[in-house]
């Protein structure tokens, strides 16, 4: 009965090891056969890609642009003329030209303007 009990033990790990190796198996040929196809996607979307970039390098072109520009949608939009630009020297804070015991509460905690060096 115990020489029995051992055989049939065996045979059941025996069965169990070739289950999951057939398994494991089995997924890598279902990941190799998927490769080629994956392979396809990738090339499709950089071929796709590669369009994309060339259809923005040509909206974003100058004779493009200047062409959108003279369109009658945007004849309403005027080039700012230099006196209404606002520039301020890198560094400057509103709080530091205050008067000396104004309060500063009503300040907005962040900028809304955004410095750029020369």
């Amino acid at each position: 009965m115990n020489t029995l009990f051992r055989i049939f033990l065996c045979l059941s790990a025996l069965c169990m090891f070739a289950f999951f190796s057939i398994r494991t198996e089995n997924e890598l040929t279902a990941y190799r056969l998927s490769i080629p196809q994956l392979s396809k996607e990738v090339k499709l979307l950089a071929e796709e890609n590669t369009r994309l970039r060339f259809e923005k390098e040509r909206f974003e072109s100058a004779e493009n642009l200047l062409k959108i520009a003279a369109s009658d949608q945007y004849t309403s939009l005027l080039f700012p003329i230099a006196t209404n630009v606002s520039t301020f020297p890198r560094g400057f804070s509103l709080a530091k030209n205050l008067p000396r015991g104004e309060n500063t509460s009503h300040l907005p905690a962040k900028p809304k303007l955004a410095f750029r060096a020369p």
